[in-house]
C-alpha cells in the first residue's frame, strides 16, 4: 500500500521545520520558565524586605471591647503586667500604650 521510501522521504523533508518548531518552543518555554523564577525571586526579595527585616511590621495589638460584653477595659495595671511579660524575653519587645477615648454618642443596632 504505502512504500516506506516514501513516507521515510516525506518524514526527511519535513524534520526540517518540525526540528525548527520544536527548538523555538523550547527556547520560549525556557524563556518563560525563566522570567517567572526571576518574578518568583524578586517577590520573596521584596516580602523579606518589607516585612522580615522592617522592624516598623512587628506590632502585636492587645485590645479589648466592652461593647458586647461585660468585660471593662484594661486597666493601667494591666499594662505594667504587659511589659513584665515583655521584659521577659530577649527579643527586644516593647510596649508602648495607645489610648483612646470615646467622644460623643454611640449608637449600635
Amino acid at each position: 500500500m504505502y512504500d516506506i521510501k516514501s513516507a521515510s522521504g516525506l518524514l526527511r523533508r519535513k524534520h526540517h521545520k518540525l526540528f525548527f518548531i520544536a527548538i523555538i518552543v523550547f527556547i520560549l518555554s525556557v524563556f518563560m520558565m525563566g522570567t517567572t523564577l526571576l518574578i518568583l525571586i524578586n517577590q520573596y526579595c521584596q516580602i523579606n524586605k518589607d516585612f522580615m527585616d522592617n522592624e516598623n511590621t512587628h506590632i502585636i495589638e492587645v485590645a479589648s471591647d466592652d461593647m458586647d460584653s461585660d468585660i471593662n477595659g484594661f486597666k493601667f495595671s494591666d499594662i505594667d503586667k504587659i511589659n513584665e511579660l515583655l521584659t521577659n524575653h530577649k527579643d527586644g519587645y516593647k510596649l508602648i500604650p495607645i489610648y483612646q477615648f470615646s467622644i460623643g454618642v454611640e449608637m449600635s443596632g
